[in-house]
């Protein structure tokens, strides 16, 4: 057979033709995304913020009609987010030592060491039965500082530490604002106690200093057999992404046993990263405080950073409920980033921020009791995508974020579920969780273009299993 070879130059032809092949399939590939029903990751706790140093405050003293709307926005599932969290501060009584009446501590149950006021005035209460009216359904609280008479400082500000023999009192004082407090006198169910916030922190704000060791003996020899599971236990939240905080009562069988939540912040905008020991030990991981402690930003821009943190925090951490610092606000002027709605104290206003809405696009859909599930990626070319479901109703959520400035178009595939249609909610620069109109799944598959710089989520439902 007379065989002839192939010029250079069709050589280098047929080489640049093979790559573009390559490189279009890849990106048909690329474009569609898979959602596997069946392969189910972490369990979805929920998503708050906190109207905590005296928000609520803040908020209850505005008109009736202004307030209702602020709410309806942070806890409504038709017109707003849809928080299903609210984190609280447990009251230490240092009215005297810092703050102010728009921002400051509150009453502490126990004033002096076995003198209870069980009628202390906690705003809070009022913003959790409302967030309760609307849909939200976990509260949590976290003590900054307990009562000065507990410390070797005897002060609630400038750090300061529990003394030792005062760990049972301090036990049964958190018992008594669960269970006492919250439970009998104001039909409140704390989900979780949070022994510490920032504990490495001394502030001239209510504070109070733990090492990973006093965390462990006081979970262990005291507050765990007080509660005795009948609250979760939250430690950590330190101001960065990390657990070392927890490490020490993780590695203790005995305070393991009553340790049900690591939890941190994300100050520093620190990359999100899968907490080893606390999922070796089948521990929640909960995101419970972060912001834009700096000047505010409304746009869009601000509102993908929050919905990549949220992306991140789920895929990357494996993380099981994430919180904003502020539901409200009251720097206005100048406007500061702490809060998902800014409020004017002095005329009763409001405005949003796009935070608000994107962080919603989550919220308002993925619910706790829900689970992520498995795509085939989490990011295609500037576009990052989650998936979330009900086992129990077979509701489910896919999550797009776009973060190019040039709408895109994907599919998606459900992989393993049948469904007839799913529904749009686009945030976007001018667009806030709006609905659009059905689009119909065709063989699992469904197409969609993305708007630039926007934040998607399709909701769908079908047959119960």
């Amino acid at each position: 057979m007379n065989m002839r070879k192939a010029s250079p130059g069709k050589l280098i032809i047929l080489c640049m033709m093979t790559l573009l092949f390559n490189l279009f399939t890849f990106q048909v590939f690329a474009q569609n995304i898979m959602v596997y029903w069946s392969d189910v990751n972490q369990e979805i706790d929920g998503f708050g913020a906190s109207a905590a140093f005296k928000q609520a405050d803040n908020l209850k003293k505005f008109p009736t009609a202004t307030r209702n709307q602020i709410l309806d926005l942070l806890f409504s599932r038709t017109s707003g987010i849809g928080l299903s969290m609210v984190r609280n501060m447990v009251g230490d009584g240092s009215m005297s030592e810092w703050g102010n009446d728009i921002d400051g501590p509150i009453e502490t149950i126990e004033p002096q060491n076995g003198t209870w006021n069980f009628d202390a005035v906690d705003e809070q209460i009022w913003f959790m039965k409302e967030a309760e009216a609307r849909g939200c359904t976990r509260f949590f609280s976290t003590v900054w500082s307990p009562p000065g008479w507990m410390k070797d400082n005897n002060r609630c500000i400038n750090g300061g530490s529990v003394l030792t023999d005062m760990y049972d009192e301090y036990a049964g004082y958190l018992y008594q604002y669960i269970h006492e407090y919250m439970k009998k006198r104001n039909n409140i169910t704390i989900y979780a106690i949070s022994i510490a916030n920032e504990p490495k922190m001394s502030t001239s704000y209510s504070s109070c200093k733990w090492t990973g060791n006093q965390f462990r003996d006081f979970i262990r020899d005291y507050l765990g057999p007080k509660l005795n599971h009948s609250a979760k236990v939250i430690v950590g939240e330190e101001s960065n992404w990390s657990e070392n905080a927890a490490a020490s009562a993780l590695k203790d069988i005995a305070a393991a046993q009553y340790l049900d939540i690591v939890a941190a912040h994300n100050y520093g905008d620190s990359s999100y990263y899968a907490f080893s020991k606390a999922k070796r030990n089948n521990k929640r991981v909960w995101q419970t405080e972060v912001s834009n402690l700096g000047n505010n930003d409304s746009s869009i821009k601000d509102g993908l950073r929050w919905a990549r943190q949220i992306h991140n925090f789920l895929i990357k951490a494996g993380g099981n409920s994430w919180c904003y610092w502020w539901a409200i606000c009251y720097k206005v002027n100048p406007a500061k980033g702490e809060g998902l709605i800014n409020i004017d104290t002095s005329n009763n206003t409001y405005f949003t921020n796009k935070r608000l809405y994107t962080m919603g696009n989550f919220s308002r859909f993925v619910r706790p009791g829900w689970y992520r599930l498995t795509t085939s990626a989490s990011s295609s070319n500037g576009v990052l995508v989650s998936a979330f479901k009900n086992t129990s109703t077979n509701n489910f959520a896919i999550v797009a974020i776009n973060e190019n400035s040039s709408s895109q178009t994907r599919s998606f595939t459900i992989d393993g579920y049948a469904v007839n249609s799913v529904i749009p909610y686009v945030t976007s620069s001018s667009t806030d969780l709006t609905q659009g109109s059905a689009i119909s799944v065709s063989n699992g598959t469904f197409s969609a273009t993305l708007p630039e710089t926007s934040v998607t989520t399709f909701a769908g439902s079908g047959p119960n299993p």
